[in-house]
């Protein structure tokens, strides 16, 4: 089916081009650092309007709290913090690059790990400080130990840390990770477990039992993204129905040509299936940015369950910068910034099939690249027919399905739109003469258009395909045996 649709709300800023750093909900509203200025939305004028305070240097992490009896609107920036009362702007000098909530105090730890609290806004006691160099603190919040109680945890680029409260000390938890710097960077608590991500990875982390289990579950399993859509996953977001993902990239030119054969083409819709091909290698954070979506469906060790598309940018353009869930304006929406404007979807309220709500508005088009099928042997193989079970397509609703061999990288042979649901036969080649088409490799396309009608989307089923094994000659020998009585 069609993707959720996105909604690009207006520019922010005096010139309508400021970059939001950092989105967080906060009485009823959502907020926003863009480019050290506070603003937040109108919702039903759609408009950012002007800046409501500034910013001594732009925010790294925000957070609401209640304290004292006073619920804050807290900006942690390099150097210091800066807090809003509902009536008061106040900057602090106090440093910090992340902040969370714990034990009814506000924790801050700065960029050389110094962790440090309050009971009282303003008022700051020094606590426990990382074992590590300076500058590797990715992120601070709270999450359940292995007796499930919530304590507080550091994630750096070598891995998470425990706050041992006791004894004002940092442990190194079984998470211990290779060196990355974007290590941890949005790590987000969902449906019991810790999902911090890295780079492209995402590790799950369950801390209830001894000893903890930790996960492979990112996008980055089984050859991967393909390569004009590679970035770093720069935060997690979870919903009811899903854990979503955003990757950052911000061009598309390709650098460095390559025929490994493991690199992957044109998968835009992630199965958790090996796809194998050759094209262009495109440097780390260069690509299309993605909002990915992960229903958690999967089993123990390195799990499966593929990665959806929610959302795609168009080449050439900045990559996403901040995500949020949020139910302000009494909707539930996922936020993003990318390319100096701010987008918003909008979500479910509990789980749900969207064919099921006949008011689900839906985006205006999606492409689904198959995994490559090889047969399973190594001997050729002829396509004769693909089946192609469908639902809903009508004239302004349309499903266009094509296909490549070899590993091609170059366009997709075609068929005609189908329109009309049930099942429709696709015969190879595309002309219908019905010889077949021979193939060691075949990959499908699937594309679906919508028109103006925003609740109405194809939806394909199921595609099957036919085909016959070409087995090689054999050698044969032909004996004549003359049996006589003696």
């Amino acid at each position: 089916v069609l993707p959720p649709l996105a909604t690009t709300t207006a520019g922010v800023g005096g010139a309508g081009d400021d970059t939001a750093n950092v989105m967080i909900e906060y009485g009823g509203g959502v907020y926003i650092d863009a480019s050290g200025a506070i603003y937040t939305y109108d919702d039903q004028a759609d408009s950012w309007g002007s800046s409501l305070h500034t910013l001594p240097e732009p925010a790294s992490d925000a957070i609401v709290i209640r304290l004292g009896g006073t619920v804050y609107l807290v900006f942690a920036h390099r150097n210091g913090y800066t807090y809003y009362d509902g009536t008061t702007w106040t900057d602090d000098t106090e440093d910090m690059i992340y902040v969370t909530f714990w034990n009814d105090q506000l924790w801050g730890i700065d960029r050389t790990g110094q962790l440090r609290k309050c009971s009282t806004i303003g008022s700051w006691t020094d606590d426990a400080i990382l074992p590590l160099e300076d500058g590797v603190v990715t992120d601070l919040f709270v999450s359940g130990d292995a007796s499930n109680v919530p304590i507080i945890y550091a994630m750096t680029t070598k891995g998470l840390f425990a706050h041992d409260n006791s004894n004002t000390k940092f442990l190194l938890t079984e998470l211990g990770m290779p060196q990355h710097p974007t290590n941890g960077k949005g790590s987000r608590r969902w449906r019991g477990g810790l999902y911090p991500p890295s780079g492209l990875g995402v590790y799950e982390y369950i801390s209830d039992g001894q000893p903890a289990e930790v996960n492979l579950v990112g996008p980055d399993l089984d050859d991967g993204l393909p390569s004009d859509r590679k970035g770093s996953i720069v935060q997690l977001e979870g919903s009811n129905n899903r854990l979503f993902g955003g990757v950052a990239a911000s061009t598309a030119t390709p650098l460095i040509t390559s025929s490994i054969s493991s690199i992957p083409v044109g998968l835009d819709a992630f199965s958790g299936s090996v796809n194998r091909g050759r094209g262009t290698v495109r440097p780390v954070d260069k690509g299309r940015s993605l909002v990915l979506a992960w229903s958690g469906e999967s089993g123990p060790g390195v799990k499966g369950g593929g990665w959806e598309v929610a959302w795609e940018s168009d080449d050439d353009t900045q990559g996403i910068t901040t995500m949020l869930v949020s139910g302000a304006y009494g909707k539930h929406r996922l936020w993003w910034a990318h390319n100096k404007r701010v987008l918003y979807m909008d979500l479910p309220i509990d789980i749900i099939n969207p064919s099921q709500v006949t008011t689900f508005e839906y985006g205006s088009t999606f492409k689904h690249h198959t995994p490559w099928f090889t047969g399973g042997d190594a001997v050729a193989n002829l396509a004769l027919l693909l089946r192609a079970e469908s639902l809903h397509p009508t004239t302004a609703e349309t499903l266009t399905i094509g296909y490549r061999r070899n590993y091609s990288t170059g366009a997709f042979t075609k068929w005609g739109p189908i329109n009309s649901s049930g099942e429709t036969e696709l015969p190879f080649p595309v002309s219908g003469d019905g010889v077949g088409v021979p193939f060691r490799a075949i990959q499908f396309e699937v594309e679906g258009n919508r028109d103006t009608t925003k609740t109405n989307s194809p939806d394909l089923v199921a595609l099957t395909l036919e085909w016959l094994k070409i087995i090689p000659p054999r050698a044969t020998v032909t004996v004549d045996c003359v049996l006589t009585d003696y």
